[in-house]
């Protein structure tokens, strides 16, 4: 038996590598449910939702000879994996989507937040991983390089009011507490009125474009779509708490969007889809750092068999 020499056996380069194995589970997932499957997959470090991001989505539809006038898909899948990201970018994304797709359900394995979160509400349906979750769209303000909630520190004022109210009334004293006034005056102060007004603005933007979404697409064919999608929009733009507030499937569901659980096969299959992503960004194989100090998305429309 003739022994081969090492020099004749082909090595694989970590980026071949990778792909076979991303393509692999990916496709075997795409077939197990017979629909296309597009990946939008951003890391932990750096892999916020970019406008860059838009173009690309786009150009990944093009690439497979997709076309919104003439050939679309009757049914994509959207395995999402994604947090941060401006309201503007998750609304654009979501647009793009139904353009080239006339029903999409979106597949949460873990998370999606953020400008994530706003392009899920684009969705036919949500279909989510065990213990996966959405999370409140929330716009912040830049406060002495922290984030801030201007609604949480206005709450956090109201509440320090009533109890310095409630301690005065105790005491019969009848001087009026200035605390809220006073906690609020220092909070614009810091900021700036321009960047309170910002926040009010963006937080206005935000709310439209998740009321657009949800009207035109996820409630749809419901004869009551405007008040629905007011009232879900409102919700997560006015009631809900901060962004690391964890929305399961159930309090998805009391919210109003149309969510459920992915079966136990599919929930393992989209992890094991995010975890390989994970391993291979960490080796520095995908989602590389750009020019912008931020990390590449994964991005690949696996098209019909």
């Amino acid at each position: 038996m003739v022994e081969k020499k090492r020099d004749d056996v082909l090595q694989e380069t970590p980026v071949s590598l990778a792909e076979k194995e991303i393509d692999g589970i990916c496709m075997a997932f795409r077939e197990s449910r017979n629909r296309p499957l597009l990946i939008m997959y951003y890391p932990e470090d750096r892999g916020s939702v970019s406008d860059d991001d838009v173009e690309a989505l786009y150009s990944e539809f093009r690439r497979l000879g997709y076309n919104r006038d003439t050939k679309r898909i009757k049914e994509l899948d959207v395995l999402i994996h994604a947090s941060g990201g401006t309201p503007h970018t998750g609304y654009m994304m979501a647009q793009v989507l139904r353009r080239f797709a006339s029903s999409v359900n979106f597949l949460v394995p873990y998370r999606a937040g953020g400008a994530g979160t706003l392009t899920c509400l684009c969705a036919d349906s949500i279909s989510m991983g065990a213990y996966a979750y959405l999370s409140p769209v929330e716009v912040l303000t830049e406060q002495d390089g922290a984030l801030v909630s201007v609604d949480y520190f206005t709450d956090f004022a109201i509440q320090c009011w009533l109890k310095a109210e409630a301690a005065l009334n105790r005491e019969k004293v009848e001087t009026k507490s200035s605390v809220e006034t006073d906690l609020l005056t220092e909070f614009v102060k810091s900021v700036g009125p321009a960047g309170v007004a910002n926040f009010y603005r963006q937080r206005t933007v935000a709310a439209k474009y998740a009321y657009r979404l949800l009207f035109d697409y996820m409630f749809a064919s419901d004869p009551h779509r405007e008040e629905k999608a007011s009232q879900v929009s409102q919700k997560l733009m006015f009631s809900y708490p901060a962004r690391d507030f964890h929305m399961d499937y159930h309090i998805c569901m009391v919210l109003g969007l149309k969510a459920g659980e992915m079966s136990e096969d599919n929930s393992d299959m989209t992890k094991r889809i995010v975890k390989t992503m994970d391993k291979y960004t960490q080796a520095g194989v995908i989602c590389k750092l750009t020019l912008k100090d931020r990390r590449a998305p994964f991005m690949t429309l696996y098209g019909e068999t």
